[in-house]
């Protein structure tokens, strides 16, 4: 069924298929190619989508494809690293803010030029706390108040009682 929809002439229907945990790597491989960019960013959205594919779409031209991409739970880290270097601020805000970013990584992206690219380093659970504190101290007030609340929030979870 999920192929015959992979097919389907309408753009919606495919873009609808290309997330679906339950498409095959085969059909996966065909809608990253499709022509329209909602499918291929449906595809980089994908948690199954292959190590292959997501390597494919980080050079797609579209860049909320490459933002998927980096946001990717899978992403390897020398994708990421790639993607890092990506002209759009929005793709290496989208760098900062996942989870597989190693330190160094983060540590490079909390010296980028764009506020919002070094404000979603505050928010990555895996920033280190210090990497986080220094940015309080960032030439931008959206980075210190972004800074200053992930410090607050990361204080409040430590403080919860725990469940038994």
């Amino acid at each position: 069924a999920l192929a015959a929809l992979a097919a389907d002439a309408d753009t919606w229907t495919r873009y609808f298929v290309a997330p679906n945990p339950n498409t095959a790597a085969g059909l996966l491989a065909v809608l990253a190619a499709d022509a329209d960019g909602y499918v291929r960013d449906g595809v980089a959205r994908n948690a199954a989508a292959p190590a292959r594919l997501l390597k494919k779409l980080a050079a797609d031209a579209d860049e909320c494809v490459r933002c998927e991409v980096a946001r990717h739970a899978s992403a390897a880290p020398e994708l990421l690293e790639a993607l890092a270097g990506d002209e759009s601020w929005r793709v290496r805000g989208s760098v900062a803010n996942n989870e597989r970013a190693s330190e160094d990584l983060l540590a490079r992206l909390a010296r980028d030029d764009n506020t919002y690219v070094r404000g979603s380093v505050c928010n990555n659970a895996s920033a280190p706390e210090r990497l986080v504190d220094a940015l309080r101290r960032d030439a931008s007030y959206r980075v210190r108040v972004r800074a200053a609340a992930a410090i607050e929030r990361r204080r409040g979870q430590q403080n919860e009682p725990q469940s038994r």
